[in-house]
């Protein structure tokens, strides 16, 4: 992935989880506790999470959430 991913897939972390209902709304669709929603900001969405939000935006008519958005959250490792 390159450096520019976020930009080619146009929704930032938090872009996501505001399109989606905020951090209260995503710890409720993913099961997840809204604190690990906000650590996402820095760590990206974990994978696991992808169906089930991709499932949702496409049925609450949410677009720019894609599997290749949600990819795009995740920060580039760190070089050895």
């Amino acid at each position: 992935m390159c450096k520019d991913c976020l930009h080619h897939a146009g929704m930032t972390t938090p872009e996501i989880i505001e399109a989606l209902g905020g951090r209260q709304a995503v710890a409720e669709i993913t099961g997840s506790h809204p604190a690990a929603v906000s650590m996402w900001r820095r760590n990206g969405v974990p994978a696991k999470h992808w169906h089930v939000l991709v499932d949702h935006a496409v049925r609450a008519g949410i677009a720019g959430i894609t599997f290749a958005s949600l990819q795009a959250t995740k920060p580039e490792p760190a070089a050895a």
